[in-house]
């Protein structure tokens, strides 16, 4: 290499930084329902990434949220991506498509190497729009294969400079090995903490109160 070539390389590096953390995912999940079991054409997904610790994003969490790509949802959990399920081959509810030069990082709101992501779908909601409390919707993940799918690689980040990773998995209706009741919105957004969360945080507070009495 001359030391124009060396140069030009090395001035491509500096402008590309992270370039060689970049990850490309194929995805292909059939078929997605409505809370009813009814496999969906029309509804909006999101590909949404874990925080930090790994944690997915809750019910409460997802409260108020915009479904558009690149939102971090409170600071922790990143949008890499959002679709809406189509027909394939005859059959609806399909979430399929490949999310190309995404870069992997570290802390909240980060795609991380080897950690989870799920697929989360609404009822009710277009692209862009907010996600609002009392929205039905379904949430899937797994770092199990689904070896009936033929994918290569669980719902989870691959390593830095993957090529390509493809994450498919079927319910058993269409060929595969996962149960429709997972493809199903069975859960609704919540806004207010679950009770034991709330008790908790109650005698939290409480404890300091009645310190104090005791003291007087």
């Amino acid at each position: 290499m001359n030391l124009h070539k060396s140069v030009a390389a090395a001035a491509a590096l500096l402008t590309t930084g992270t370039s060689f953390a970049a990850v490309t995912i194929t995805y292909d999940i059939q078929a997605l329902r409505d809370q009813n079991g009814i496999a969906q054409n029309g509804l909006v997904y999101a590909l949404i990434a874990s925080d930090s610790t790994n944690s997915l994003a809750s019910s409460t969490d997802l409260a108020g949220a915009t479904l558009s790509e690149g939102e971090i949802i409170g600071g922790k959990f990143q949008i890499f991506e959002v679709g809406t399920t189509a027909e394939a081959l005859g059959n609806p509810g399909n979430a399929t498509g490949t999310v190309a030069g995404l870069t992997l990082g570290s802390g909240d709101g980060a795609l991380i190497q080897g950690n989870s992501w799920g697929i989360y779908w609404f009822e009710g909601l277009s692209q862009g729009g907010q996600i609002l409390n009392g929205t039905r919707y379904g949430m899937f993940t797994s770092t199990a294969l689904d070896p009936s799918s033929g994918g290569e690689i669980g719902t989870i980040f691959p390593t830095d400079g993957t090529l390509n990773a493809n994450v498919f998995y079927f319910d058993t209706d269409n060929f595969g090995g996962v149960s429709p009741s997972d493809f199903t919105a069975s859960l609704t957004v919540n806004a207010v903490p679950e009770p034991s969360t709330a008790l908790l945080a109650f005698a939290g507070l409480a404890i300091p109160v009645m310190r104090r009495r005791r003291r007087d």
